[in-house]
């Protein structure tokens, strides 16, 4: 992708000498053919340079050529090794393409959680069409975490009915999180998730309000943006230049914001005149990663956007193909409810039963509380509230509590929390009640 006229030009510095202030100007004496060979093929003249540093960091410096001299002009900030010749846009998108057929193309491993119910849940989750996605079912404190693994190069919006809130994304790696930013800025993400390349979507929920079924549909637009710009950064860092967009991204998801209408209008596209709206798109979305990318930045894209535009309507053209078929889905079903222990006899209220609204172990005011309200059920534990009732000898009426049933499993037959724990939450306090309730 990057060729050279000749031989590097190195200057180094006597022992102690500073760099220069001022900005180092290059002037270097080329053979006017070989340079209007390269000009009259598109290619787009340049000077390589590393520093002297120790980490040699590259760089690429924008280049004029003086027809009249045979000259070839770059300024730069220090004194270096530098590398007259040409950047080669063809290589450089071919590059490109590359990798984005590759990252499109790519499946994952299954998780070890995948297909495997938790202990003692109510839950069951069907596997995701065509495998597009990995389904893990966890049990928290508070119900339940359905986090879909993603098994696609493409980018997913995932959605549930009936619809939940707290939806989660993720984005570790560029494109992901380039995905996952441009997504913030565009779409209501308290109904809706989107599932990016290798990364996960997260979907909580409690027993009370659990979805019939998951939809999955996949976003064009969404997942070629995000796929190319991964390619064209880590293609660019071939030469030195970092655009540096998940540092962006991670400080501010606006910065992201100018790729929104590319996405959209990927999404929107067909008819006899889609190259040419592609095209326009893609040169958007160079115009964008340009701003992002600083001076080097801009020098790429401004010597590859002729090139890139053009790889970017023959890929769009595949993404949206596939996009047709782009829809996938999910069933989640519900079995029965744990109850809270058992009753131990024929005394007993609420035992037995699933979110009881009384307790009492034997109708004792010491052993009975009433007006229990259940936050969560379902989940690994439950937590209710309601009001114990005080013996006439201390005063009598009620008192708050508050209720923490757990270790969930096997109750005589019957899939029940084993321990409840009901705790004074007046300032005097209170001793822990009743304990075991399976027996």
């Amino acid at each position: 992708m990057l060729h050279a006229f000749g031989p590097a030009v190195e200057v180094t510095l006597a022992q102690g000498r500073a760099q220069p202030a001022g900005p180092v100007h290059l002037r270097f004496t080329l053979d006017r053919a070989a340079v209007d060979a390269q000009r009259q093929a598109g290619h787009a003249l340049v000077v390589f340079t590393r520093s002297s540093d120790a980490a040699h960091t590259p760089d690429l410096l924008p280049a004029q050529w003086d027809e009249s001299s045979a000259t070839l002009a770059a300024d730069a900030t220090h004194l270096s090794s530098f590398l007259p010749g040409w950047l080669d846009p063809a290589g450089f998108g071919k590059t490109i393409g590359d990798g984005i057929n590759a990252a499109l193309g790519l499946r994952f491993p299954k998780p070890d959680c995948a297909g495997n119910a938790p202990a003692g849940a109510t839950i069951t989750v069907s596997a995701v069409d065509r495998d597009v996605a990995w389904p893990c079912l966890i049990t928290t404190d508070t119900g339940y975490r359905l986090e879909l693994n993603s098994n696609s190069g493409w980018a997913w919006l995932v959605r549930t009915s009936p619809p939940l809130g707290g939806l989660e994304s993720h984005g570790r790696d560029l494109a992901g999180a380039i995905a996952a930013g441009i997504f913030y800025q565009t779409s209501n993400t308290a109904r809706t998730s989107v599932m990016v390349p290798g990364d996960k979507a997260a979907i909580p929920f409690d027993a009370d309000h659990v979805p019939a079924y998951g939809q999955l549909a996949m976003d064009a637009g969404l997942s070629l943006v995000s796929v190319a710009l991964d390619e064209i950064d880590a293609a660019s860092q071939l030469f030195g230049v970092k655009f540096g967009l998940i540092d962006k991204l991670q400080s501010d998801t606006t910065k992201l914001g100018c790729l929104a209408d590319v996405v959209g209008g990927i999404d929107g596209l067909s008819g006899a005149d889609f190259a040419a709206k592609v095209g326009a798109f893609g040169k958007a979305m160079l115009d964008c990663l340009g701003e992002l990318g600083g001076a080097a930045g801009a020098l790429v894209i401004g010597a590859v956007a002729g090139v890139i535009s053009a790889l970017f309507v023959s890929v769009a053209g595949a993404v949206t193909e596939g996009a047709g078929l782009g829809t996938a889905g999910f069933t989640v079903t519900q079995t029965a409810q744990p109850v809270l222990g058992r009753a131990q006899d024929r005394y007993s209220v609420g035992f037995g039963s699933v979110k009881p609204s009384d307790l009492s172990i034997n109708s004792l005011c010491d052993n009975t509380i009433t007006a229990v309200r259940w936050d969560s059920w379902g989940g690994a534990t439950a937590v209710g509230h309601g009001q114990a009732c005080v013996p006439a000898g201390e005063g009598g009426g009620t008192k708050p509590v508050d209720l923490l049933a757990s270790d969930k499993g096997d109750c005589h037959g019957s899939l029940a929390y084993r321990h409840l724990k009901a705790t004074d939450s007046t300032p005097a306090g209170g001793d822990d009640w009743p304990g075991d309730i399976c027996g």
